[in-house]
């Protein structure tokens, strides 16, 4: 349709995600789409596992500029990591 707007995702190539979430396929269907504009996308499990990932990407100079976060998981919740 003519009157949609085109998307730009041209700001996103490059970025990097980390994906926080206890269900591994729901990393696998985002990652799949994140991939084709050019983001960059990590996943783990737990929280407490996302915490040693967004101090090894500082330590590494390579910080996530964004996350998704499940609210619902075993070790801490989503909001606590947040």
């Amino acid at each position: 349709r003519q009157d949609e707007p085109t998307l730009n995702y041209s700001l996103l190539r490059g970025k990097r995600l980390l994906m926080v979430d206890d269900i591994a396929i729901n990393h696998a269907i985002i990652a799949e789409q994140l991939n084709t504009v050019g983001i960059r996308s990590d996943f783990c499990l737990k929280g407490m596992d996302a915490m040693r990932l967004m101090y090894q990407a500082e330590e590494e100079k390579d910080p996530y500029d964004f996350a998704i976060i499940d609210y619902l998981m075993p070790d801490i919740n989503g909001e606590e990591l947040a």
